[in-house]
This record gives structure tokens, sequence and C-alpha cells, in this order.
């Protein structure tokens, strides 16, 4: 159940990584048989239980800046709950027709890790089908609404000029942009960096904030 070729960062990972394959078995045992796969709770607690986004797992700050960007960032559209029960080539890397940069695992594991929060009976959850499936009608609102209320996300100023502390401008950043350039012909650029250095321009602190994209060069 594990590919991997051989070089430094993959050993450094391995543990990892038959963690995750392991959290597979385990959800295996229980569901084989009694419903089909179900796709963002096996890779949700695999991802989770593996602890292999263990940055995430114990810094908070992290967490909140990789949910401010990655889920709920400028640009992105909520996918729906269809999206999240089909593996294939998109599910990695969701195209929401924009910045393409929606993953199915982030979201996977976001809502595994509300419903633990929340003190969900998980185990319970698992072993019946009705209970997963009225689960999923309003999970991805749910998961929203539990994290949009624990980062205060309406408190996070709007008013690039209302900023006042270094948290504030963080919190904007993650919130309102996102990396990404314009051209010389004000054209936005997100998520590629095809002819860069030949049609790059630096942006200005107001096209930042208008656009909501820039590169660290700005």
């Amino acid at each position: 159940m594990i590919n991997y070729s051989y070089d430094k960062l993959s050993i450094l990972r391995l543990p990892k990584y038959l963690r995750h394959e392991l959290v597979h078995m385990f959800y295996e045992k229980i569901w084989s048989g009694k419903y089909d796969r179900i796709l963002w709770l096996d890779e949700g607690l695999a991802q989770y239980l593996s602890h292999e986004k263990s940055d995430l797992d114990h810094d908070e700050v992290k967490f909140k800046a990789w949910y401010l960007s990655l889920i709920i960032g400028r640009f992105k559209k909520i996918p729906n709950i269809e999206f999240f029960r089909e593996q294939g080539d998109t599910y990695g890397k969701f195209v929401d027709g924009v910045s393409n940069s929606y993953n199915g695992y982030d979201w996977s594991y976001l809502m595994v890790r509300y419903l633990v929060e929340s003190d969900k009976d998980i185990v319970s959850i698992l072993k019946d089908i009705d209970k997963i499936r009225e689960l999923e009608g309003h999970i991805i609102e749910d998961t929203l609404d539990y994290y949009n209320s624990k980062f205060e996300v309406r408190k996070i100023k709007q008013n690039f000029n209302d900023i006042k502390t270094p948290q504030e401008l963080m919190n904007y950043m993650n919130l309102f942009t996102v990396y990404g350039w314009l051209d010389i012909k004000g054209i936005m650029h997100i998520g590629n960096l095809k002819d860069f250095r030949k049609n790059y321009r630096t942006g200005t602190i107001n096209e930042i904030i208008d656009t909501g994209i820039g590169t660290c060069i700005e």
C-alpha cells in the first residue's frame, strides 16, 4: 500500500506513511462489506490519526493561518460534498476555476478534526452508513461554522487601513491575499509561474490590496 522513492526525505516521512496506511486498514475492517468506502472519512482519519499534519496538530497559530489561507481565503469556492466522494486526479487538487488550490485531503483532514474537536462519536458514525449520510448533509457547513467561530473570522479587519498590530496584518494577509502576480498587461496569475521572469512587474501596495495577490517580492 506504500509507494515511495529511496531518498532522504522519503525515509524521514516513512513512519507517517506507515501510520497513514495502517489507519486505512483499520477503517477497512469497519466498513468493508457494510457499505461503500467513504473517501473523505477514510482519508481524513488516516491523516488525523497518523499525525502527518503534526505541525498543524500542535500549533494553533499555524493551524489558524492554514485555515484562513487554504480553506476560506480569498477566491475560494466552497466545494460540494460530492467532490469528496470519488478519488481521482482532482481529489488532491480541486480545480475551482480561479486559484485551483483546493485540496481534497486538506478538507478531509479538517472535517475529521472538526468531528474530534466537537466530541462526535466517531466509532458509532463509522459503523452506521445512515449516520454518515445524514452527517454529509451538513458536515461542510458545520465545519466552517465551527472554525469560523473558533478563530473569530468575523472580527478580522477587512480594511487594510484599520490594521494596527502585526497579528492583525497576518490575519488579513492569510484571509485576503494569495500568492500570485500581475504581468506587464495587468493580467493576474495564480498558482503558476509560467513566463514569470519575462512578464512580471512589481505590484504596488494598492494593487496587492485591490487584487488580493502578491509575491514575496512585493
